[in-house]
Parts: C-alpha cells; sequence; structure tokens
C-alpha cells in the first residue's frame, strides 16, 4: 500500500495528471460554468487545451500547472 503523501506529491492538484478531462468535468473542481471554459478558449485566457475529434478536452497535468500558475500572494497581482 502506499503512502497518501507520496500520492499527493505526484499528483499536484486537483486532477488526475494522465486524465483527459470535458470542459463538464472540470467545471465543478475548478467552480467554473461550461460557459467560462468556452469564452476562454476563445479569448486565450484559460488553460490549454487539446481537440479530440471537434471536442476540446483538457490533460490533468495541464490543469495543475495553469492552477500553480494562477497562484497569487495578493489581491493586487493579476494572474
Amino acid at each position: 500500500m502506499q503512502d497518501k503523501s507520496v500520492l499527493l506529491a505526484v499528483k499536484q492538484g486537483p486532477c488526475e495528471p494522465e486524465k483527459l478531462y470535458s470542459q463538464k468535468e472540470l467545471a465543478p473542481i475548478l467552480g467554473k460554468s461550461e460557459a467560462w471554459f468556452e469564452r476562454a478558449r476563445w479569448s486565450g485566457n484559460g488553460p490549454a487545451f487539446t481537440k479530440v475529434g471537434r471536442s476540446p478536452r483538457y490533460m490533468g497535468s495541464t490543469i495543475n500547472a495553469w492552477i500553480q500558475g494562477n497562484t497569487c500572494s495578493n489581491t493586487g497581482q493579476g494572474a
């Protein structure tokens, strides 16, 4: 049995690193609406995504990195 602290260190965020997520799956995880993901893709301000056919998908490791990259230490900092 693996130690939970080791699993958390590998995961580094709320998403499983190797899983592809839809915007519907990510919306409740990140506290965003599905419409937010659509606007973020259009404006280029959201997390990077890949297309599987016509459907946008988000790699868990990319979402975790995007969250870490948007970390601020005060409200005056822009993400």
